[in-house]
């Protein structure tokens, strides 16, 4: 994981392991004082960007799973069940299909058990125009996926007098059992995003080798949890934040 930057760039957290070194050796980018220069590299416009930015969102369809916690909560599982694409894109994926029957190596896991793709989205809900790209690419490329709704959010029913703390695995965990049991001979990979990463880390954290995830990314995690929530929160993040909540509440 990459860490906020210091005088130095940005600081590699990680156990000292020869893959570390390999990406210290390796990875230009790693070097550099900034990742991104001015105005990419300006974190509140990177976050309106992320919000507002996209062509993909109309294009996908789900079909959606309410599963009942054990507390009685629910939480929604969005299974991506097609996209409208363009006729160039549907050859694509048909003639990457192809490629894998013919034996050939192919881009992607055309098989009869393929690779489940889990989306975790920010804690507060929403799924932002680059995990939209990610479900389109994951599904050229073969993969089933599903996107995970905290309590709540969505559109999903809150049937329980709380909602999904940041940090906390128990809905995950179960979602992820439901899932793997959906598929159980599938190969079950999860990628998080933003606030949502809280969620991710810990489930990984709590569950070690005994998850059921074959791999795991996060996407501009929260490294930082303690200071994050002891931080004031810019008065325009707080207005939208408190807006969104009011509304998912109603």
């Amino acid at each position: 994981m990459l860490s906020g930057h210091t005088s130095d760039g940005p600081r590699l957290i990680c156990k000292p392991t020869a893959l570390a070194r390999y990406l210290l050796q390796h990875c230009g980018s790693l070097t550099k004082a900034k990742l991104a220069g001015w105005p990419w590299g300006d974190p509140h416009l990177q976050t309106v960007y992320s919000q507002k930015c996209g062509e993909h969102g109309h294009n996908i369809q789900f079909t959606r799973d309410h599963l009942l916690l054990k507390d009685g909560g629910t939480v929604a599982l969005d299974w991506m069940v097609g996209t409208r694409l363009s006729e160039a894109t549907v050859q694509r994926r048909w003639d990457v299909k192809k490629e894998y029957q013919s034996g050939r190596k192919a881009l992607g896991c055309f098989t009869s058990t393929p690779p489940v793709l889990l989306l975790i989205p920010q804690f507060w809900g929403g799924i932002t125009p680059h995990l939209q790209l990610l479900c389109h690419q994951a599904m050229r490329e073969g993969f089933n996926v599903v996107v995970f709704h905290h309590r709540g959010t969505a559109g999903s029913p809150l049937t329980t007098a709380r909602l999904s703390e940041f940090g906390d695995p128990v809905d995950l965990e179960q979602a992820v059992a439901y899932v793997h049991s959906r598929h159980p001979s599938s190969v079950l990979v999860a990628v998080s995003e933003g606030s949502g990463s809280g969620v991710l880390l810990s489930y990984l954290g709590e569950r070690g080798s005994s998850t059921c995830l074959t791999a795991a990314a996060a996407i501009s995690p929260v490294l930082l949890g303690q200071l994050w929530f002891e931080s004031a929160m810019p008065p325009m993040y707080r207005w939208v934040v408190l807006f969104h909540r009011k509304m998912q509440l109603r």
